[in-house]
Protein backbone atom coordinates (compact mmCIF):
# COMPACT_ATOMS: atom_id res chain seq x y z
CA UNK A 1 0.00 0.00 0.00
CA UNK A 2 0.81 3.24 -1.00
CA UNK A 3 1.13 6.41 0.76
CA UNK A 4 0.16 6.67 4.58
CA UNK A 5 -2.38 4.12 6.83
CA UNK A 6 -5.21 5.88 8.38
CA UNK A 7 -7.75 4.24 10.88
CA UNK A 8 -9.30 6.05 13.24
CA UNK A 9 -9.45 2.47 15.81
CA UNK A 10 -5.31 2.52 15.52
CA UNK A 11 -5.15 6.03 15.67
CA UNK A 12 -1.84 5.63 18.20
CA UNK A 13 0.11 3.82 15.44
CA UNK A 14 2.73 4.49 13.14
CA UNK A 15 1.32 5.86 9.90
CA UNK A 16 4.44 4.04 7.66
CA UNK A 17 3.14 0.91 9.20
CA UNK A 18 2.62 -1.67 6.62
CA UNK A 19 0.41 -4.84 6.64
CA UNK A 20 2.75 -7.25 7.54
CA UNK A 21 3.72 -5.08 10.83
CA UNK A 22 -0.32 -4.62 11.07
CA UNK A 23 -0.28 -8.95 11.49
CA UNK A 24 2.55 -8.72 13.62
CA UNK A 25 1.03 -6.32 16.05
CA UNK A 26 -2.44 -8.22 16.11
CA UNK A 27 -0.55 -11.66 16.10
CA UNK A 28 1.13 -10.52 19.15
CA UNK A 29 -1.78 -9.01 20.91
CA UNK A 30 -3.65 -12.45 20.79
CA UNK A 31 -0.41 -13.93 22.46
CA UNK A 32 0.27 -16.07 19.18
CA UNK A 33 3.55 -16.92 17.97
CA UNK A 34 4.15 -17.10 13.93
CA UNK A 35 3.70 -20.99 13.99
CA UNK A 36 0.54 -20.29 15.94
CA UNK A 37 -0.67 -17.99 13.60
CA UNK A 38 0.01 -20.30 10.71
CA UNK A 39 -1.60 -22.45 11.81
CA UNK A 40 -4.89 -21.13 12.87
CA UNK A 41 -4.88 -19.51 9.51
CA UNK A 42 -4.08 -22.69 7.75
CA UNK A 43 -0.93 -21.40 5.68
CA UNK A 44 3.19 -21.78 6.27
CA UNK A 45 4.92 -20.01 9.15
CA UNK A 46 7.83 -19.12 6.86
CA UNK A 47 4.88 -17.15 4.85
CA UNK A 48 3.76 -15.47 7.62
CA UNK A 49 7.28 -14.70 8.78
CA UNK A 50 8.13 -13.19 4.87
CA UNK A 51 4.97 -10.94 5.27
CA UNK A 52 5.68 -9.74 8.77
CA UNK A 53 9.00 -8.62 7.56
CA UNK A 54 7.75 -6.85 4.46
CA UNK A 55 9.55 -9.03 1.93
CA UNK A 56 6.13 -10.67 0.87
CA UNK A 57 2.92 -8.93 -0.04
CA UNK A 58 0.01 -9.61 1.53
CA UNK A 59 -2.65 -11.39 -0.26
CA UNK A 60 -6.17 -10.47 0.09
CA UNK A 61 -7.09 -14.24 0.93
CA UNK A 62 -4.17 -14.58 3.64
CA UNK A 63 -5.25 -11.00 5.12
CA UNK A 64 -8.70 -12.68 5.36
CA UNK A 65 -7.36 -16.02 7.03
CA UNK A 66 -5.27 -13.95 9.93
CA UNK A 67 -8.60 -11.75 9.93
CA UNK A 68 -10.75 -14.74 10.92
CA UNK A 69 -7.59 -16.15 13.17
CA UNK A 70 -6.98 -13.59 15.04
CA UNK A 71 -11.39 -12.50 15.25
CA UNK A 72 -10.64 -8.75 13.89
CA UNK A 73 -12.05 -7.17 10.95
CA UNK A 74 -9.60 -7.49 7.60
CA UNK A 75 -9.68 -3.26 7.78
CA UNK A 76 -7.75 -3.29 10.69
CA UNK A 77 -5.31 -5.79 9.10
CA UNK A 78 -5.44 -3.65 5.82
CA UNK A 79 -5.29 -0.41 6.73
CA UNK A 80 -7.35 2.61 6.04
CA UNK A 81 -5.85 5.17 4.09
CA UNK A 82 -6.89 8.67 4.20
CA UNK A 83 -6.49 10.93 1.51
CA UNK A 84 -9.14 13.49 1.60
CA UNK A 85 -11.68 15.03 4.09
CA UNK A 86 -14.38 12.43 4.30
CA UNK A 87 -12.69 9.19 6.24
CA UNK A 88 -15.70 7.53 5.08
CA UNK A 89 -15.91 7.43 1.42
CA UNK A 90 -11.95 7.15 1.66
CA UNK A 91 -11.99 3.86 2.87
CA UNK A 92 -14.73 2.79 0.65
CA UNK A 93 -12.52 3.60 -2.45
CA UNK A 94 -9.36 2.45 -0.91
CA UNK A 95 -10.99 -1.20 -0.97
CA UNK A 96 -11.22 -0.90 -5.11
CA UNK A 97 -7.34 -1.65 -5.78
CA UNK A 98 -7.78 -4.80 -4.40
CA UNK A 99 -10.97 -5.48 -5.46
CA UNK A 100 -9.47 -4.43 -9.12
CA UNK A 101 -6.60 -7.11 -8.71
CA UNK A 102 -8.79 -10.45 -7.68
CA UNK A 103 -11.23 -9.88 -10.77
CA UNK A 104 -7.98 -10.06 -13.49
CA UNK A 105 -7.52 -13.30 -13.06
CA UNK A 106 -8.95 -14.76 -16.22
CA UNK A 107 -6.00 -17.60 -17.52
CA UNK A 108 -4.17 -18.29 -14.03
CA UNK A 109 -5.19 -18.42 -10.14
CA UNK A 110 -4.20 -16.44 -8.13
CA UNK A 111 -1.22 -17.62 -5.71
CA UNK A 112 -2.88 -18.31 -2.14
CA UNK A 113 -0.21 -19.26 -0.22
CA UNK A 114 -2.87 -21.73 1.35
CA UNK A 115 -6.10 -23.67 0.50
CA UNK A 116 -9.10 -21.86 -0.19
CA UNK A 117 -11.90 -22.18 1.92
CA UNK A 118 -14.72 -24.98 0.67
CA UNK A 119 -17.77 -24.06 -1.06
CA UNK A 120 -19.84 -24.61 1.26
CA UNK A 121 -18.35 -22.24 3.89
CA UNK A 122 -17.98 -19.54 0.84
CA UNK A 123 -21.61 -20.25 0.42
CA UNK A 124 -22.35 -18.86 3.81
CA UNK A 125 -19.36 -15.97 3.29
CA UNK A 126 -21.25 -14.90 0.30
CA UNK A 127 -25.34 -14.53 2.40
CA UNK A 128 -22.91 -12.51 5.00
CA UNK A 129 -21.43 -10.14 1.73
CA UNK A 130 -25.31 -9.88 0.47
CA UNK A 131 -26.03 -8.71 3.57
CA UNK A 132 -23.75 -6.41 3.67
CA UNK A 133 -24.83 -4.93 0.52
CA UNK A 134 -28.64 -4.97 1.72
CA UNK A 135 -27.63 -2.79 4.54
CA UNK A 136 -25.33 -0.25 2.58
CA UNK A 137 -22.87 -1.40 4.71
CA UNK A 138 -19.75 -0.80 1.85
CA UNK A 139 -16.58 -0.42 3.59
CA UNK A 140 -16.70 -4.36 5.21
CA UNK A 141 -18.52 -5.20 2.05
CA UNK A 142 -15.38 -4.07 -0.44
CA UNK A 143 -12.61 -5.33 2.59
CA UNK A 144 -14.29 -9.00 2.54
CA UNK A 145 -15.17 -9.04 -1.34
CA UNK A 146 -10.82 -9.58 -2.59
CA UNK A 147 -10.76 -12.93 -1.20
CA UNK A 148 -13.78 -14.30 -1.82
CA UNK A 149 -13.35 -13.53 -5.35
CA UNK A 150 -9.70 -14.76 -5.24
CA UNK A 151 -11.04 -18.45 -3.63
CA UNK A 152 -13.58 -18.54 -6.10
CA UNK A 153 -11.50 -18.19 -9.00
CA UNK A 154 -8.80 -21.19 -7.37
CA UNK A 155 -12.12 -23.31 -6.69
CA UNK A 156 -13.59 -22.74 -10.79
CA UNK A 157 -10.31 -22.77 -12.00
CA UNK A 158 -9.22 -26.52 -10.39
CA UNK A 159 -13.16 -27.99 -10.30
CA UNK A 160 -14.89 -25.94 -13.22
CA UNK A 161 -17.87 -27.05 -11.06
CA UNK A 162 -21.04 -25.18 -12.37
CA UNK A 163 -21.87 -24.43 -8.18
CA UNK A 164 -18.37 -22.51 -8.40
CA UNK A 165 -19.13 -21.04 -11.53
CA UNK A 166 -22.45 -19.25 -10.06
CA UNK A 167 -21.13 -18.43 -6.68
CA UNK A 168 -18.47 -16.63 -8.94
CA UNK A 169 -20.84 -14.88 -10.41
CA UNK A 170 -22.77 -13.84 -7.51
CA UNK A 171 -19.20 -12.15 -5.84
CA UNK A 172 -18.35 -10.40 -8.96
CA UNK A 173 -21.89 -9.38 -9.25
CA UNK A 174 -21.58 -7.87 -6.12
CA UNK A 175 -17.93 -6.20 -6.66
CA UNK A 176 -19.53 -4.85 -10.08
CA UNK A 177 -22.42 -3.54 -7.91
CA UNK A 178 -20.10 -1.57 -5.74
CA UNK A 179 -17.58 -0.57 -8.06
CA UNK A 180 -20.59 0.90 -10.34
CA UNK A 181 -21.98 2.68 -6.75
CA UNK A 182 -18.34 4.25 -5.99
CA UNK A 183 -18.03 5.79 -9.82
CA UNK A 184 -16.09 2.77 -11.12
CA UNK A 185 -17.71 2.26 -14.32
CA UNK A 186 -15.15 0.00 -15.77
CA UNK A 187 -15.38 -2.81 -13.54
CA UNK A 188 -19.28 -2.73 -13.63
CA UNK A 189 -19.31 -5.12 -16.67
CA UNK A 190 -18.71 -8.76 -15.47
CA UNK A 191 -17.51 -11.33 -18.24
CA UNK A 192 -17.82 -14.90 -17.28
CA UNK A 193 -16.00 -17.91 -19.33
CA UNK A 194 -16.69 -21.33 -18.62
CA UNK A 195 -18.61 -23.85 -16.57
CA UNK A 196 -21.52 -23.71 -18.95
CA UNK A 197 -21.30 -20.09 -18.21
CA UNK A 198 -20.75 -17.69 -21.00
CA UNK A 199 -22.08 -13.97 -20.68
CA UNK A 200 -21.64 -10.58 -20.34
CA UNK A 201 -23.78 -9.26 -17.40
CA UNK A 202 -24.57 -5.28 -17.37
CA UNK A 203 -25.43 -3.92 -13.49
CA UNK A 204 -27.80 -1.51 -12.93
CA UNK A 205 -26.74 0.89 -10.36
CA UNK A 206 -28.44 -1.53 -7.76
CA UNK A 207 -26.82 -4.49 -9.19
CA UNK A 208 -29.80 -6.27 -9.54
CA UNK A 209 -30.75 -8.91 -11.69
CA UNK A 210 -32.01 -12.67 -11.20
CA UNK A 211 -29.41 -14.96 -9.81
CA UNK A 212 -28.84 -18.71 -9.76
CA UNK A 213 -29.26 -20.61 -6.63
CA UNK A 214 -25.38 -21.15 -4.81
Amino acid sequence: MTGHDWNPDLAHTDRSEHTGQRIARVRKLRNLSQEGLAALANVSRSLIAKVESGSKPATPSLVAAVARACSVDPAEINGQPYRGTDKRSDAVHATIPAIRMALAYVDVAPELGMHPRTLDELAVELVKLQKLQKTASHARLGALLPAVLEELTVQVMESDAPRAWRMLNRAQSLAGSLARRLGYNDLAQLRLKGGGYDEVRLLTADGVFAMPEV
